[in-house]
């Protein structure tokens, strides 16, 4: 396990965690593209997380499992909660040392629209397995 530091554009938000592996996945499904744009890209953090100026957050609750913060100063898309685990996941691209994490899975791959692929080889999943591995959990 190792410490990450990551924050939003302004800096104002800072998030403290402790990663157990440096990887990171792509989700493709609908609500992360509109939201980020394209896929999220995001690190899976667990439970042990801080996140400085908490009255500066935004939250959304995108879907009956998931909600997600927002800095309101910048609009910067911080992380990803889950509801009934309280686990978060936090975009790679905000961590000080984003250079260090590897790529290796794709989520909701039958969402994700013919206009893009990734060269790298990840391991894939359809939205029916995240959703019958989540439910196992």
């Amino acid at each position: 396990m190792a410490n990450a530091n990551a924050s939003c554009l302004c800096g104002h938000v800072k998030i403290e965690t402790v990663v157990d592996n440096k990887s990171y996945h792509a989700c493709h499904c609908s609500i992360c593209r509109r939201i980020s744009g394209g896929p999220m890209m995001a690190v899976h953090v667990g439970s042990q997380i801080k996140i400085s100026h908490q009255n500066s957050i935004s939250s959304y609750s995108s879907s009956d499992w998931m909600e997600r913060g927002f800095c309101s100063n910048c609009g910067t898309h911080l992380y990803v909660k889950m509801k009934q685990a309280s686990d978060y996941y936090v975009p790679v691209w905000l961590f000080e040392d984003s250079d260090k994490f590897d790529f290796n899975l794709q989520i909701f791959i039958d969402d994700k629209p013919n206009s893009y692929c990734f060269k790298d080889s990840t391991l894939e999943m359809t939205g029916a397995e995240v959703f019958e591995k989540f439910s196992q959990s």
